[in-house]
């Protein structure tokens, strides 16, 4: 939860006020002009409230994943091609690299 909370307060304003935004829910259609949109009094500006604080708490839609990888498989097929793969040993958690064909 305190992860949470504090990647909520460093998000950017837009980033903030795009949660803050009731009418968008995940996975509906989208909004189109004709629909009734919500008014710029509707989301605070920024995710502040009047005194320029982030708002708190986050709201429930805002979501913190933290992952802990061993195998990273990185492909790159613009420009040079190209793909490595990264792999983290359990017991000295460091992690080892090769290169390999797209």
């Amino acid at each position: 939860q305190i992860a949470r909370k504090e990647m909520w307060g460093n998000l950017s304003d837009p980033a903030r006020e795009s949660f803050l935004d009731t009418t968008v829910v995940p996975g509906e259609p989208t909004k189109t002009a004709s629909t009734t949109m919500p008014t710029s009094s509707d989301i605070p500006k920024g995710g502040r409230d009047d005194d320029g604080n982030v708002v708190q708490p986050p709201p429930d839609k805002f979501l913190l994943l933290l992952l802990n990888p061993k195998h990273v498989d990185y492909l790159c097929l613009t420009g040079d091609q190209y793909r490595q793969i990264d792999t983290r040993d359990d017991h000295t958690q460091e992690w080892s690299q090769q290169s390999v064909n797209p």
